[in-house]
């Protein structure tokens, strides 16, 4: 975690705006797009992906959040229009403020556990 510790001093909390409803096509995940902060957590991803952490994905990075995955193909185009829908009807703010990261493993069970949470800007101290 120390070596995380010490890449993530040099970012400092930052907003991010959630824009649309997408789709990855290869995949047929539903997410929520990023319009600003995008560049931001690219960077963040290519500093953090190095050394001992770092990991061949098996698709390029696209900072979103996911919405539905793991849909029968069928269904994606329904589900999608149904989340556009909700989202327009959404009126409270769409934007949040990052000031740490929690850092996850997906199990076999294909449980989320939370590893450790860091926050930007944080000297590291030895």
């Amino acid at each position: 975690m120390d070596e995380l510790k010490i890449r993530l001093q040099d970012f400092l909390p930052f907003k991010v705006d959630l824009g649309e409803i997408e789709i990855f096509e290869g995949t047929q995940v539903i997410y929520v797009s990023i319009q600003s902060g995008f560049a931001e957590l690219e960077r963040m991803h290519s500093a953090l992906n190095t050394g001992r952490v770092s990991f061949q994905e098996p698709y390029p990075y696209h900072p979103h959040v996911t919405i539905a995955q793991e849909l029968a193909r069928e269904d994606v185009h329904n589900a999608a229009q149904f989340a556009r829908w909700r989202w327009s009807e959404f009126k409270h703010s769409r934007s949040a403020w990052i000031d740490r990261l929690t850092f996850v493993q997906n199990t076999i069970e294909n449980c989320w556990t939370d590893l450790a949470m860091l926050n930007l800007g944080s000297p590291v101290v030895r």
